[in-house]
């Protein structure tokens, strides 16, 4: 089997999904500071989190906070929205979506290399 097929799986879910986005995303989540701040978002649901909200249950400045949701955007593992009504609020949902195939890809690898199981 090719290198290419390896890291680009068939025609399923991941046939847009590469090594290189893989990549982003896990060396988004090794930091364990980046990787509280997106399970904090996880847990929070598709309505996402307000930035204020994590920055104060993280115990973290807005700053930092602010490079981490960078970086875990830059991943496409989070959205960051701005609301405007009734006021400013930035609100950070996860991208479950990506998450998704990020599971799905690393699964279709080891099918591909001849692994079997649930």
């Amino acid at each position: 089997m090719s290198e290419a097929a390896l890291i680009r799986g068939r025609d399923g879910p991941t046939a847009a999904f590469d090594a290189a986005a893989a990549n982003r995303m896990l060396a988004a989540l090794a930091q364990p500071s980046r990787m509280a701040v997106f399970l904090q978002v996880v847990a929070a649901g598709p309505e996402g989190a307000p930035a204020a909200t994590l920055a104060s249950t993280l115990h973290t400045t807005g700053s930092a906070l602010t490079l981490h949701l960078r970086a875990l955007e830059s991943a496409e593992l989070v959205e960051v929205r701005i609301r405007r009504q009734p006021r400013r609020n930035v609100v950070v949902v996860a991208r479950i979506d990506r998450c998704a195939l990020l599971g799905h890809w690393f699964t279709e690898q080891c099918r591909e290399a001849g692994w079997s199981g649930p």
